[in-house]
This record gives structure tokens, sequence and C-alpha cells, in this order.
């Protein structure tokens, strides 16, 4: 590139990833080249590494050539070929081109023809960077400031050529084909500054100085007449000529004993001395040039003289008239010397074939100066100590090659003695080159870096054209890929001659859109299997394999009745995409599904010794579902005067999952008072009875409690016999004694936390999470039970309502033709284990899950959702007051645990404790809902506000009535624990937070969420006793409202809001972190 450049630092073996401004340092054109020549490697290696060699997208691809008269695989007409209009990459160039244009006629081709030859041509893409300056393109310069040459610009020049190839196919996309013109190894230059061998006087550059100007400048090194390539064999010169015509030249073996030490290298024709190649050199990097603007004879008029007497024309320089189209074509100017340059004249000694006109020259026409004495002869020498002076010190070397005209090298000449001074030998002038081990090393030309891409196979019959091939390598764009990914469908299990109740389903897509009208072809694996693409069409289907097509959603799906073969319980469906052709193609989709057969699916006992015999799932059902259990029906918690005859006799039901059993003992025992089969009997009667069970299973147990104990306990126990158990085969009942309410005071329930780190209040019709359950419960009382009542005992329970039917054999059970709504609930008691503990220094009885329902816990909601049972789950936490006592005396304590409720707030129900006495033993009950997530409330400060000091924070955190609050915040939304109110404490930290504050004493405001509105209103009456004014603008809206008052350079210190909705905020900027209140 011809600019005015002061040298060239881009190095790919660099790796340099940018380059960066330093201040305060002087700013150089290199260091901007280098970027951008940086940028353009890694545009060029991102584009090929995607790309490949070459290529275009499907739907916007160019450069095929056309025939615009008819059809061009059939014939056409030289005149009539066209290249079309659209995009190409070329090692990762882009390459555009606006509209269709006839192949003889190219934009960036001039003056071209056809060959005349019959036979097969590769047309192929030569892609390279042309230099554009002011000349060239007047509307570079910048008229406001008085049109002054400013930067250049690089352009990608691109240019269908023809080649002779004898071919049968098209070179593959990944293979690295070039035209015969361009397969040679490329000559090379090396360069070096020679020190001087004496001192000349003062006034020179010191003799340890190499190069020995005093300007630093940017050599330029250009080929001129170019030449196929010769390489260097035992001291003579043999060719190579890379797919040129061979050149009648002398064999080395005939070549005269003494030879040269170095020779002229010679063109093809090497007997026409005008055919020597030929190199030109410039000091300024040719870049010393102007625009022709008319041709007079020996007279060239050019638009303006040169800068000054360095950079400008004078006597006896030498010029090279040349245009765009020259430098297109690959070919030379017209080098003449000049006899007188006089202000824009410059005149010529004389012209080799006559005066040009300005037309014959072409587009662009300008005048460049050399500073070599004309065109150079370009020589290879035979000695390596043989170089080629320049000027002042400045020398190369050639090494033999393929040398194209327009091939340049640079070369940076440096001088660091301006002064004429002696100065460090270190320091000394030379010229920037590669070494090793300070030897120059031969480096291939900078450029003109050509690229090639085979467009097409063309033969010429008969004086007309045919495509044979179109080589182009074109793809979809990266969002036009189809892509077959699974939807649904797959793992399902049915029974033998049942169709599966979900259809396979794969999904097509373009990138992130759907594509309909996609054929997928569905195949089973068993033949004998039946495919179809609606449900109701299975029963009469004869097809194991379809095609069906994809919906306006991208999905193709089908239904699959699997054979129903026990001796194959699982089995395949396979998925593909069909091509135009009608094949698969891509990697399959493969469906698999299986039969449900109990007596192949294994069973292991593990530590249940009723079933160690047991092998499969068939033979444990057939065992379990005779298996009886007892559960209590009725009689329970009832209470009575002592020596007093309970109303309703203690019912247990003994059962299989078949029905009630009929027949069953059960023993019934207390232990004071006395239990019969009849009322009548009680007064005989003894602390045990055996009774048997009715037709419906049920067994009733008249009690008659004793005179001391307060709460008096029954079991029921079923007595074994020859039929299979299942737990639990004992329950217990309870009664209480009447009494007076003031004469038992018992303990009392004071809260209800979840066991985090810090506990966090479980409020009745309250919300948690499935995690937050996981972390255990406890219940705080106001007085410590005796260990024994709790430790290990299910004294405490969580149960949770599971929709039902909740399972798939549920809902085929009860709705085998559709939809199963939710009919009701099943309880689950969780299981868990229960602990006497403290919450803070208070008692408490906890309940912490197992690990197989802190396993079940988390994932509950997520199973419900994919079932669609709903969102939410009721859980109940129940204590048993009557089990719980502080001693084991007459007058001991239990557990009252009767808490009265009352209307909270959001529609929610709030119990008062503690719990009353009104009840001796009364059990305790609370019920909250399982969610998926649960909301914190969180203040936002502004990064300006006075919410980002810490005191101003500790003021809110100790003056915040958090009880209070949460009685204001709706379900799902929580306050955390802090630090208990300390109203003198809060001022004194108000008083430091607020001294240096922003003019407005000591007021905050904020915008709060409109759904937290009380409750911030709570938090303002307790900011009001420290002394701070706390301004509120509740909104719907945050985000507009935050705007509106920073818009209107308004106070605003923070937003009050939940964790969810946070993130509108912080996109915003101008926000902290957000604090948990």
């Amino acid at each position: 590139m011809k600019g005015d450049f002061t040298r060239r630092t881009f190095r790919e073996r660099n790796h340099y990833r940018s380059v960066l401004m330093q201040q305060g340092r002087v700013q150089l054109d290199a260091d901007w080249n280098e970027q951008a020549e940086i940028q353009d490697h890694l545009d060029r290696t991102t584009t090929r590494d995607t790309i490949g060699r070459h290529g275009a997208p499907i739907g916007c691809a160019g450069m095929e050539i056309v025939c615009s008269t008819g059809d061009v695989t059939t014939g056409c007409a030289g005149a009539d070929l066209r290249i079309s209009a659209g995009r190409y990459y070329v090692d990762g160039i882009l390459c555009e081109n606006d509209a269709d244009v006839p192949l003889v006629a190219q934009p960036d081709l001039p003056r071209v023809k056809l060959p005349d030859d019959a036979g097969r041509y590769v047309a192929y893409l030569d892609v390279w960077a042309e230099h554009v300056t002011a000349l060239e393109r007047p509307e570079l310069r910048e008229v406001a400031l008085g049109g002054p040459d400013t930067a250049t610009r690089s352009r990608t020049i691109w240019q269908v050529r023809l080649c002779r190839e004898d071919r049968e196919t098209c070179p593959a996309p990944d293979e690295e084909w070039t035209p015969p013109e361009g397969t040679g190894e490329p000559g090379q230059l090396r360069a070096r500054a020679q020190a001087p061998q004496t001192d000349e006087g003062p006034c020179v550059v010191p003799a340890t100085a190499g190069y020995r100007r005093l300007e630093n400048q940017l050599y330029r090194v250009e080929i001129r007449d170019g030449s196929p390539p010769l390489r260097q064999e035992g001291g003579a010169l043999t060719d190579d000529h890379y797919g040129y015509p061979s050149p009648d030249v002398e064999d080395a073996a005939d070549a005269p004993a003494d030879v040269p030490a170095e020779k002229a290298y010679d063109s093809p024709a090497a007997d026409d001395e005008s055919s020597a190649v030929t190199f030109v050199w410039s000091r300024e990097n040719g870049s010393v040039t102007a625009r022709l603007v008319d041709i007079q004879g020996p007279t060239l008029i050019i638009a303006a003289p040169g800068r000054d007497t360095d950079l400008g024309f004078a006597k006896n320089d030498w010029v090279e008239a040349i245009s765009s189209d020259h430098t297109r074509r690959g070919e030379p100017g017209l080098l003449v010397q000049l006899e007188e340059a006089t202000g824009t004249k410059l005149t010529v000694r004389g012209w080799d074939e006559g005066a040009p006109t300005l037309d014959s020259l072409g587009a662009d026409p300008v005048v460049r100066r050399w500073d070599s004495d004309g065109a150079v002869t370009l020589v290879v020498p035979t000695d390596p100590g043989q170089w080629t002076d320049l000027e002042d010190g400045v020398q190369v070397q050639f090494e033999a090659g393929s040398f194209r005209t327009g091939d340049y090298w640079l070369i940076p000449a440096r001088s660091a003695n301006l002064t004429g001074e002696v100065v460090d030998p270190a320091l000394a002038g030379d010229v920037e080159w590669p070494r090793d081990d300070g030897e120059p090393l031969f480096r291939p030309p900078v450029g003109i870096e050509h690229h090639y891409a085979p467009l097409a196979l063309l033969d010429r019959v008969d004086g007309r054209w045919t495509r044979c091939a179109d080589c182009r390598n074109l793809f979809p764009p990266l969002g036009g890929l189809l892509d077959m990914e699974y939807a649904g469908g797959d793992g399902q299990e049915t029974l033998p001659g049942q169709p599966l109740p979900q259809p396979l389903e794969v999904s097509v897509t373009d990138g992130a859109r759907p594509v309909a009208g996609v054929a997928v072809r569905f195949e089973a694996a068993d033949a004998d299997g039946r495919l179809a693409e609606e449900a109701e069409q299975l029963p009469d289907s004869t097809a194991w394999a379809i095609t069906a097509t994809t919906d306006s959603d991208g999905v193709a799906s089908c239904y699959w009745r699997p054979v129903g073969d026990p001796a194959r319980p699982s089995q395949r469906v396979t998925a593909s995409l069909v091509g135009s052709d009608g094949k698969a193609h891509g990697s399959p989709i493969r469906f698999s599904a299986s039969l449900s057969l109990a007596d192949r699916v294994w069973f292991e006992a593990g530590d249940c010794g009723g079933l160690t015999d047991v092998t499969t799932v068939q033979g444990a059902l057939d065992q379990l579902v005779t298996a009886r259990s007892v559960a209590v029906v009725g009689g329970n918690g009832q209470s009575g005067a002592p020596g007093s005859d309970l109303p309703l006799p203690a019912e247990v039901l003994v059962r299989t999952d078949c029905g009630p059993v009929a027949g069953a003992e059960v023993r019934f025992t207390v232990a004071s008072g006395a239990v019969a089969a009849e009322t009548a009997d009680l007064g005989t009667a003894t602390t045990t009875v055996d009774l048997t069970t009715g037709a419906d299973g049920v067994a009733p147990c008249w009690w008659r409690l004793g005179a001391d104990e307060q709460v008096q306990p029954l079991v029921a126990e079923l007595l074994p016999d020859d039929a299979p158990v299942e737990q639990p085969t004992t329950v217990a009942f309870t009664a209480s004694l009447e009494r007076g309410r003031d004469d038992w005071p018992g303990l009392r329930v004071t809260d209800v936390v979840t066991l985090g780190e810090p506990p966090q209040p479980l409020l009745n019709d309250g919300m948690i999470t499935g995690e937050t359950l996981t972390l255990g419960v406890g219940v705080v009382l106001d007085g410590s039970p005796l260990p024994a009542t709790v430790n290990g005992k299910p004294v405490l329970t969580v149960t949770a309502d599971l929709p039902y039917p909740f399972s798939d054999s549920d809902r085929n059970l009860w709705f085998p033709d559709g939809d199963a709504d939710v009919i009701g609930t099943t309880p689950l008691t969780l299981a868990g284990n229960v602990a006497l503990g403290q919450v803070g220094d208070d008692p408490a009885i906890t309940w912490t899950p197992t690990d197989g329902s802190a396993h079940f816990l988390p994932r509950l909601l997520g199973k419900m959702s994919e079932l669609d049972r709903g969102d939410r789950v009721l859980c109940h936490l129940t204590l048993t007051g009557r089990a719980v006592a502080d001693s084991a005396d007459g007058d001991r304590r239990v557990v009252n645990g009767l808490a009265l409720g009352r209307p909270g707030s959001a529609n929610r129900t709030d119990l008062e404790l503690p719990t009353v006495d009104h009840v001796h033993g009364a059990d305790f009950t609370l019920w909250f809902w399982l969610v998926t997530e649960v909301t914190d409330l969180v203040v936002v400060p502004t990064r300006a506000g006075l919410l980002r000091r810490k005191t101003v924070r500790d003021a809110i955190d100790l003056s915040l009535p958090r009880d209070e609050m949460r009685a204001r915040l709706t379900a799902g939304v929580r306050v955390l624990h802090g630090r208990e109110p300390d109203l003198g404490a809060a001022e004194r930290a108000a008083a430091l937070g607020f001294r240096n504050g922003n003019g407005n004493g000591r007021r905050l405001v904020v915008v709060v969420d409109e759904r937290y509105a009380e409750a911030a209103a709570i938090a303002r009456d307790g900011l009001q006793q420290a002394g701070v004014e706390l301004e509120l603008i509740p909104t719907t809206d945050l985000v507009a409202a935050v705007q509106a008052r920073t818009a209107a350079d308004q106070q605003l210190d923070g937003v009050v809001t939940d964790d969810a909705s946070i993130r509108p905020l912080t996109d915003l900027g101008g926000f902290t972190k957000a604090i948990r209140l």
C-alpha cells in the first residue's frame, strides 16, 4: 500500500490482541494501522474458521456463473455470461457484487477478453486488497477543512478469471486450490544497512551507522516486470514454470563453466532484453504522487505540485504514469525520466512507444515518483556476499522464486544520530529487518496477497460456453440450519396391547424458529408394532413406519402401540429427518417404551423381613394387598369425669388393601379404669379385653376412665395369626378427665419457627418452600417438658395433603377416558425426628425430616407441576398436647395447645399466641402452604441517597417493629428476624448517619411497591420514634416512579419491594445491593 506511512508493524506471529494507547505519548500511524490489521486478521480468521476456505450462505450467495439469455448448462455465448449479484467469502474476506455483471465487463477487471481456445476452464475468484487514496477518490478529502489529504482506504478487489485446467470435478471446498500461475513459491528478499568503510568528514553520519541518511524513511522495493519462478541449483539457474508454457532455455548441465557470480533474473523469453525481471524502489513508500489531469505530448499535467522539494518532482526524477486499470490487470505503468519539472508541468525526456493519451491509461491516472534509477534489473547472486545497493547504506538481496508485478517489500530505515555527534554504536542508524543470530532473513513479499476460490467448471466448444459444474460452496446460514430435537413422548409405559397415552414428538427448528412442512419418518424397530398420525387411527393401523409433517409449531408427532408381547418388555421407535431425496438425514432420535409387567420388575425387600423371599413387584403386591393393619376410626380424644363411662366406644378398623377384614382379633388395654365389649359389662370388666371385628372390619370397645391420671391412654393391638401384617398393628387412644379450667394450668405454645439461621416465624396460613421445611420446625414453649415424653415420640407431626388422584395409575383408574380433575386430597404424614431442643434460650419441641422426607420435599412441587396437579400443597403441623408433660408426678403439667384464630392481613388467618388453658391437654394445630418460592421484603438503596450509609441503615434496623410489619404482609413475603427494637440506639445511629446529610434534615424518601405500603407505614411509624422522617411514595410501577423523580432531580434514597422484583431496578443503574429487612 503506497501511502505516507512510517512503517508496517503488524506481524501475525506476534499474536497481539490489541494496540493500547498510553497517555501523553506520541500517536503514530503505525499503531493505528496495526490495530486495524489485528482486527482484520481476527475477523478473517473467525470467518474462515466458521465458513471454511470459501463459501456463501444460501439465499444471498453471489458469484454464480449464469447466462443472461438462457440456461448456462446448455450453452451460452461469451458475451452473455454473467456473474450473479450477492455475496461470497474467500479466506474470510467478504466479496460483494451489487448487481449481475457481464464476465467481460467486471468493475474490477477492466479491458479483458475471454480466451479463444476450446477446452475445459476453471472460473475462479481472485481476491486482493487495493490501496485507495484521495487521488483516486477525491471525496475522501474533507472540504470543510480545505480539502487536506488525511487517511487512505483499503478496498477489496474481486475478479473472476479463467484458467485452463483439465479436471473432471470441482476442487473440494477444503482443498487449497490455486490457479497454475499462482502455485509457485514466491521469490524472497532480505535487507540490511551496510556501514561505510571510511569517515568522509564531520558532516557525514558516523561510520558506526549502517544507514547514513538523516531522515527516517520507509523504503519500498516493488517488482515492476515479473516472471515465472527460477530456482538455484549448483551455482546455475534452472526453470520451474509452475504452469507457464515452457520457455526455450538452456539446460543447467549445458551452462558454460564460467558462470558469473550473479545473473539477471530472466522471464521466459530470456533472449529478449526487455523481458528481464526488474524492480523499482522508493524511499517514501511510493507515496510521492500527483493526480494526472492531462497529457500534452511530452508534458504531464498534474493536479498539484509536490508539498516541498523532498516530496515533489524534480529534473532527472523517474516517474510512473499508471492507473487503477494497470494495477487491477497486474500490469506496470509507463516509466519515464523527467527532463524538467515546473509547478504542475512535468516534461519527460521521451516516450518509448509514443505519447499516450489520458484515456489510454485508464481510470484514475496518477504520476508516481520512484527514487531508483529507472527499472533496476533483478539479480539473484550465487555468492551470498553479493548485495544490491539502494542508497546510503541500504542494501537488498533477492532469493530465487516466482516474482509477480506488484510484489513489494517494506524496509523501515531509522537514523538514531541526527546531530552528527559521536553516539553509542548500539544506537547507530539501521534498517528494521528480522534477523537470526545477526544475519538478515529472507522474507516473501508483504503483498500483493492473492486469495483464490473456484466458482465453476466451464467448457468452450465451437465458440459457446457451457457450465459443467457449480463449484461454489453454499451453506444455510446459522439461523437456517435445520435441527431436530426431542419434544416429548419418550420413556412411557403402557399395558400390553394398549397404545401409549402420549404421542411421540420431535421439533424441527432453523435456529430459534420452528419450521413447518418438514417431513419426519417414524419407524418402529418391531415390525408388528403400530404407528399412526392420530390416536383414533391406531386400532385400524397396519403401519410400522409412517412419515409425518411438522405443523406450524415445527412439531411432528405420531402415536404408537407397542407389540403386546410380554417377552418384549422394552421396544423402540426412531425418528429421522427426510430430505428432498426421500432419504433420512442427520442423527435420528430414538424413543423407547416399556410394557407394564409387574412380574418382570425386580423387588428388593431390604429391611422388610416379611418379604425377604419375594423377588418381583408382582409377588410383593400379591403379599402386600393381603397384609393387615389397624387404624383408629372413632372414639379418640374424649373427656369425662373420673370413673365415668365415655359416651362413645373406641373403634378400630382392621383392613387390607383389598378392603375390611372380618373376624380379626384385637386386644384393648388401659392402665387404669376398665374396657369391655358392651357398656353393661364395664362394672365387672378389667383393664384388658380381646374383641373380634365384625363384617365391616370394625371392633368397638367401651371405656371407663380411671380416677387419677389426667390424660389416660388406651392401646389397641392387632393379635397375630397366619395372615401377613403391615404397620401399624398398634394404635393409641387418649381421654382426659374433665376439671375446672383454672385447676390445670399447662405448658403453653409461644411461637412456631423454621429452624434456619436465624430461625424464621412459621405463620398460620403462611407460605414456605420445601427447601425451608427440610431445615425443620420448632414449637417454642413457655416451660420445659420432660424429655422422655418428647424424644423419639410421635408427639409433633407434619402432614401434607397431596392432591388425589396423583399418580398415573390412580388417574387411569377413575378417569380412563379423559383428563383427571383433582377431587380431593390424601394425607401424607412426613417421616421426621422429634426431639427436645431450644430456640434461642427457650425450650422447644423440634421436628426435622428424615433423609427420605428431605429428599422428597424439594421435588414434590416440581412433580405436581409436571403432572398438572397444582402449584401448592396444604400442610398441617400438630402437637399432641396431652402426651407432652413436664414431669411424671400427679400434678404434672401437659401442653395446653388451644390457639384462638383471628382474621389476618392479605386474607390470612392468624393464631393468637401464646395458647390458652381453656382445654387441658388440647392439641396445638397450625396449617401452612408449601410453595415453590417465598420472597423477602427488601430495600434497594440508591447510590446517591442516604440509605447507602450504614449508620442510617442501623437506625432503620433498630427501630423496625417487625412483628407488626409481618402482620401487614401478603402470604409468601417475609420479614427476617433482626435486632430487637432499641429506640435509643436507633436515635444515636440516626444522629451519626444524618450528621453530614443532603440538606434535608433527618428525612428519607423511598418509592414503595403498593403491595407493601401497609408494612412500610409501620416502618415509618417506628422511624418517627427515632427522630427520622420517612416519606413513602406508593406505586404500582416502580421503574416509572424512579425515572420520574430522577428526571425531576428530586430526592430519592431507595425503593422498598421484594427480592423477586428488583431486576428492573438494577437494570436502570444507580442502585446498590438490595438489603433484606
